[in-house]
Parts: structure tokens; sequence; C-alpha cells
């Protein structure tokens, strides 16, 4: 099934359960994604900061928002207070009377960080917060408006409006844009709090005109009702939103590429379609020059599995035959953060420290550890028409295997992102016993099959946890959103 983009004029949603809430006039009286801390911006009045939520965080531990920086755009997380060393020293430390709160067995709560780098605190305009807007996956073209499963509208911020707005000013912000900054949020789907720190990873250089940040969110049923006003051409009915399974046949069905459960349209389907609403509209965005699709822990997830599988148009703009050309290059990468688990490009895994097919016994116990979501073997428990059509598409597991190689991927890992994972056989036996280790083994598994040829990258992020704000705004985590080729070539970045 091959989904095309609908022409719309205006999509506009707007959802009755809030993600952002408004701040008290002592914290400057402006607004903060949902379950952040409010910090005052000097003496702006309407304008806060924020420090991302914390949802783990032990019942009245509070976020600590540092004005020793002299500029009140640093924070501290839940149980931690902000400490500054002379001479230009500034972090985080774990306050004493809080550090049992929480919790010390290594199994369920393992002993938190006594230091941990301050968060920089983001600060985005309301509407980034207050809109949520829509955008036309799949055909249009049938005109039977009850024949909706082919289409749908998948939900997102934007930091620069609707992707489809027609208004002057919008378009004239589009027109800026040199880089697109899509942010894929994890398990809690927090896709407003993923905004803001992607806001909050921009280097300072850049200019604030020139980046367009948007965070999709791939929404379940226990979201609630959400209202849709739009203006489509024809006078056609606009589809509804995207939602996926957040249960059943497995948990957070949407980061595995799964169909949506109100139509045939894959997650990753609508990842496409986005990355081709951007890349391929030379006229609204003509300045375009990269477009990097970044996720962390569930997002992570996502963005290695789609990256491994998808079949975009898009991508052929990522290659030096467009340089110069009408149709203009856009280089598109790809940040894997923090994932529970990865897709295995064949059947062997790390045992005894050495790359090798598994034994019958071990694989009989766990038959299913190379099908898809763990490899690329058929069955497993998740249908997904996305990947098998994938398969097909490129020729099979060969060709799949040898066309990732060609795409710019980054793994990042925390170096203090060491709790223990157990949920099944599939990653906990085959995989590792944390996501650090996990990700040094999938990316040592990359070595053994690419060799030399390798392109793709990996980067310890030193001093983070699991933790997704301080893992982008890290200097790794800029180097791997914002810097080029040569800066991720640092072989200290990458043990």
């Amino acid at each position: 099934m091959h989904l095309v983009l609908c022409a719309i004029i205006a999509t506009f949603v707007f959802a009755p359960v809030a993600s952002w809430e408004s701040c008290g006039i002592e914290d400057g009286g402006g607004l903060c994604p949902d379950g952040n801390t409010c910090c005052s911006v000097g003496n702006v009045p309407g304008k806060s900061s924020c420090i991302t939520q914390k949802k783990n965080a032990p019942n009245n531990m509070t976020s600590s928002c540092c004005t020793d920086d002299g500029m009140g755009m640093t924070g501290c997380g839940p149980g931690y207070r902000c400490v500054h060393e002379v001479p230009d020293s500034y972090f985080c430390e774990i306050v004493p009377d809080d550090e049992e709160r929480f919790g010390t067995d290594e199994e369920q709560s393992p002993i938190p960080p006594q230091r941990l780098p301050r968060y920089r605190l983001c600060s985005v305009p309301p509407a980034s917060l207050q809109k949520v807007h829509g955008l036309i996956i799949g055909s249009m073209n049938n005109k039977n408006t009850e024949s909706t499963n082919t289409s749908g509208q998948l939900a997102y911020y934007s930091t620069m409006g609707s992707l489809d707005a027609t208004d002057a000013e919008t378009l004239f912000r589009h027109a800026k844009v040199r880089v697109a900054l899509i942010m894929i949020h994890g398990s809690g789907r927090n896709a407003d709090d993923y905004i803001c720190c992607g806001v909050s990873s921009i280097p300072k250089e850049f200019s604030s005109t020139s980046v367009l940040v948007v965070a999709p969110r791939f929404l379940a049923p226990r979201d609630g009702p959400v209202n849709i006003t739009a203006t489509m051409e024809n006078g056609q009915h606009p589809p509804p939103l995207l939602e996926w399974n957040e249960t059943d046949p497995i948990p957070h069905t949407w980061r595995y590429g799964a169909n949506a459960i109100n139509s045939e349209i894959s997650s990753y389907d609508a990842m496409d379609t986005l990355l081709e609403r951007l890349v391929l509209d030379n006229d609204r965005f003509p300045l375009l020059e990269r477009v990097v699709v970044a996720g962390h822990s569930a997002g992570g997830q996502f963005t290695h599995r789609w990256s491994l599988t998808s079949s975009s148009q898009a991508w052929a703009r990522d290659n030096t035959n467009y340089a110069g050309t009408l149709q203009r290059q856009v280089l598109i990468r790809v940040v894997v953060a923090n994932p529970r688990s990865f897709c295995y490009l064949d059947g062997r895994r790390y045992v005894n420290g050495s790359l090798a097919l598994p034994d019958h016994s071990t694989i009989s116990a766990c038959p299913g550890y190379n099908t898809w979501e763990w490899g690329l073997d058929s069955g497993g428990r998740l249908p997904t028409p996305y990947k098998d059509r994938a398969l097909d598409t490129v020729g099979g597991k060969k060709q799949m295997i040898e066309r990732y190689n060609s795409r710019d991927v980054v793994y990042l890992a925390g170096a203090l992102d060491v709790e223990p994972v157990r949920s099944e056989c599939e990653d906990d036996d085959f995989q590792g016993p944390n996501r650090r280790e996990r990700s040094k083994r999938f990316f040592a598994s990359l070595n053994e099959i690419y060799g030399a040829s390798i392109h793709h990258r990996r980067l310890l992020v030193s001093g983070v946890p699991h933790d997704h704000c301080l893992m982008f705004q890290s200097a790794e985590g800029r180097i791997a959103l914002f810097g080029n080729n040569r800066d991720v070539a640092i072989t200290h970045l990458i043990n």
C-alpha cells in the first residue's frame, strides 16, 4: 500500500485535556508542558522556563530552579539541589535527606547518582504547547467519507505552526528553516515535553529562526476524545486522528511500526509522510538542509527500527547527486538514544564476549529471539505489515542490511543508564543486562557486519542516566543532533 499526502488548506487539533499548565506570577506567568516545574526568566512578565517532568520521582520531591548561573536558565530535577563550585562548575547534587526516598534495591530502584548535570531550561512560545496540529496520512482520493481505513491524521506539536498553514506569517517563517528536528517521545507519549527539550538542545550559535522543532504524538484511546477543526479541499471531511494500542498484543505498539487501531496506517507510514512533508516541499522549505529524527527510550526503539525499514522517497534526497540541483539535497540523520532493545540484523548474539549463533538449547528456551521486533525473521507477537512490505520493496534481508549502513545513524548511550531491565527472554537473555550494555553489544555487532565501511557512530554520554533531556542537551547529544560527520569521529566518545 503506497500512501500519499493529501493537500489540505489548514488543519488544527485541540485536545480537551491540557498538555500544558499555566505558571504562577512568581514563576513568570508563562506556560510549561504538563507536569514540568515552572521557573521565572529574570523579570520578563508572561515568560517562564521549564524543568522537564520526572514521572517516576517519589512523592513530594520537587525540582529546583537554579539562579546562581546569573541567568536563571538551569535547573535540577526532584531530589537534587543546585550547586556552584568556583570558578565555573555548575551541577546538581542529591539532597541528603531525599537520598533514601529514591530506594536502594538495585532490581527496582538503583542507587541514584550523587551528581548530575543541570537541565538547560526550556522556554517556548505558548502556541507551541497550546495547539496540537494534525497531518493527513494516507490517501483521501476516495470520495466515500465512510471509508477511512486508509487515511488518518497524525497529531503533532510544532514551534512554527501547522506544516500546512497558508497564512503569510507562517509561510515566511517556514521559508527560513534550515534544520528540522523531529523529536519522538518515549512510552509516556509526552510529546509536549519532548518539543520543549528539543528547543533547549539547540546550540546558542544557531539562529532560532532557522530551526523548526516538531514532536509527533502517537495517541492512544486512553488520551480521550480530541476535537478537530479542519478546512479540507473539495468539501471533504477530515479523517480521524490516528490511535495505537498501548497494551495489546504488546505495550506501545507504535514503536515497532504497528498499524493504528482505527486505520491500516502504520506508525512508520506516518513518520514517512512527516519526513516527506519537510524534505519534498521545495516551495515551503526552500532553504532546508537537514532533517534530524531523534528518539529516546521507546522513541529510540522507534527511530532505530523505522530507519532500518523505511523506503520513503525522501531518503533519495539524502544523496550528493541532488547537491546543486533545483530539488536540493537534504541530509537526513537519525539519532537512537537509550532504547530498551534493538533489532539485530542477523541471528547472532554475544555469547561469552563473542558474536555467534546461540546453541540449540538456548534457542529452544526462547524460540522467538530473532523475530520482529528483536530481529528480521518472520513471525513474532506483533503483526507488522509495514515491515513485511519493506522487505519486499528492498528485495530481502540482505539488501535491507546493506541499505541500513548507507544511512546516517548515531546511537547515544547514557554512561549511567545501567539500571537492570528485565522483561522478556528475547532481550533480557540475548541483548544484555541494561540499556548501556545493549547499546554497546548492538553497535559491536554492526562493526562485525560492516567492518571498516561502517557508516554509523555511537557516542557515550558521560554522567547521564536514563533521561531524555539530559541526553539531548549534553555535549555529545548536541553533536549527534546538530554536528556534522567530522564532529562525531571522536575516539573518546565512542568507547
